[in-house]
């Protein structure tokens, strides 16, 4: 019977075939794979003609070995796409290839590794390959022994003190955008050296999909893989191209390496009720900024109006936020509508913080009407100093929000996108990005924009915030001349 599986989008990163490495394990594990019960996909078997790239060479001992072009793989895949059906033909075919051998696998955590490991004895079970292997399911030891050459496939917790005394030929690392930056080198830093003496036909396997900006080991990796600066690494990417519809049927046939094969439409339509990062993250296989955010973004987008009537600038509220290293600078204005709706608009955000006081000086000079607020903390006091040095600053009013005011300013954005959804904003990139990376600190509880912890500049959502607050805590404005 062929193969009936024939999709396969074009990746988004996948390197050639190396001519110098005229072999591969493609076609054997593939028979593998069959004796599961299965066959590979088209973009499986890619992905290991091109992973198990070999030429012979000679070992440490003088014997000739399979030489692998690769040693360390990350294939990042969307979730449905069989990443199980892959690794599991890979590994079995790793312990058949060498008698007396050890196979590893973990993944997000060691409960998780377990039960991965239970689905794999599960369908060894159901296959033609029962009766050559036994499975070992005790709690802290799950594996699965080939009965004919003693090789070993066993589980391992994600510990700092994981792999330390092994000498394992295959790592496979499933789920790695959980792994902290430590916890991630400090795996690597036991396997690598624990293959020394067999680099030469050793591997380590990373399988997974995409993680948020806090997935700090797992983007390197993948940086350097895009970036072809570890010849010993392979990156192979599926992932939804920038600039299409991530809910539209058409940019998933673009992408999603298993639809068409093992998954349908339907089966991607059922899971489009996730919040929005998790099916971007998921299922579009694209890096977000959490994985579990303080405002989903689509509710913000939703609030995305314009206002029943044009401002003057002189009776609005212009705020300013500085980035916690400095890094950027933002200034917003703020006003209510005449149905009564709080508006916000970032007029700019631009690089370094030097440009905002002349800036902010000019806006005073031009509407001198308005009032300037800011947060009373962090760098942007520095610009609060810096303006209040100058003589060409002439605010109607400036102020500066106290923590407890800065606190209950933030309570209030959050009220209004979570909850009364009474809000009117301009859809800007700067103030959707600080959104999708906020991180939030507790103070007399309840939660604070906290510009430190967050992973990138959140000036343009402090800035909103501050704002908003400031045009439904008006001071009496003057009468400005037309």
């Amino acid at each position: 019977m062929p193969n009936p599986f024939t999709h396969l989008p074009a990746p988004m990163h996948c390197p050639p075939m190396d001519p110098s490495y005229p072999f591969n394990e493609g076609a054997e594990i593939a028979r593998v794979a069959r004796l599961l019960g299965g066959y590979l996909q088209p973009w499986q078997r890619m992905v290991i003609n091109r992973a198990t790239q070999y030429r012979p060479v000679e070992n440490a001992q003088g014997k000739m070995v399979r030489g692998y072009k690769y040693s360390k793989v990350l294939i990042s895949v969307p979730r449905q796409s069989g990443k199980t059906h892959l690794i599991l033909p890979k590994e079995l075919h790793s312990l058949m290839l060498r008698p007396s051998s050890r196979a590893l696998y973990t993944a997000q955590t060691g409960a998780d590794a377990r039960i991965q490991m239970l689905a794999m004895m599960k369908r060894i079970a159901q296959s033609d390959l029962a009766d050559l292997t036994t499975p070992r399911r005790s709690n802290g030891s799950e594996g699965i022994s080939l009965n004919e050459n003693g090789s070993e496939l066993a589980r391992f917790s994600p510990t700092f003190s994981a792999v330390h005394g092994e000498h394992p030929h295959l790592v496979v690392l499933d789920e790695i955008w959980k792994h902290s930056k430590d916890l991630g080198e400090a795996l690597l830093g036991a396997i690598v050296p624990s293959q020394i003496t067999i680099k030469e036909e050793s591997q380590i396997w990373m399988i997974s999909t995409k993680g948020t900006a806090k997935s700090e080991f797992m983007n390197g990796i993948i940086d350097d893989g895009l970036a072809g600066t570890d010849p010993s690494l392979l990156y192979v990417e599926f992932s939804m191209p920038e600039d299409m519809d991530p809910y539209d049927p058409a940019t998933w046939w673009k992408f999603h390496p298993a639809l068409g094969n093992t998954i349908t439409e339907d089966a991607l339509y059922s899971s489009m009720g996730l919040p929005y990062g998790e099916w971007m993250r998921a299922y579009m296989n694209v890096v977000v900024s959490s994985d579990n955010p303080l405002i989903p973004i689509e509710d913000f987008d939703h609030l995305e109006a314009e206002p029943l009537a044009v401002p003057d600038l002189n009776t609005c509220v212009f705020a300013y936020e500085a980035g916690a290293l400095g890094e950027c600078g933002c200034v917003v204005v703020s006003w209510i509508d005449i149905d009564g709706t709080p508006c916000v608009r970032v007029l700019r955000q631009a690089p370094g913080t030097a440009w905002l006081p002349p800036y902010l000086a000019a806006l005073s000079r031009r509407y001198p009407g308005a009032s300037f607020v800011a947060d009373d903390g962090g760098p942007t006091r520095a610009i609060t100093d810096a303006l209040n040095a100058r003589d060409d600053f002439q605010p109607y009013n400036l102020e500066m929000l106290s923590i407890n005011e800065r606190t209950v300013a933030d309570s209030n954005f959050l009220r209004m996108v979570l909850e009364t959804k009474n809000l009117k904003h301009d859809g800007s990139q700067p103030l959707r990005d600080a959104i999708g990376n906020v991180s939030t600190r507790e103070y007399n509880g309840t939660l604070r924009f906290d510009r430190d912890r967050s992973p990138a500049p959140i000036a343009a959502l402090i800035a909103s915030s501050v704002a908003l607050y400031a045009a439904q805590h008006p001071t009496a404005m003057p009468s400005v001349a037309a």
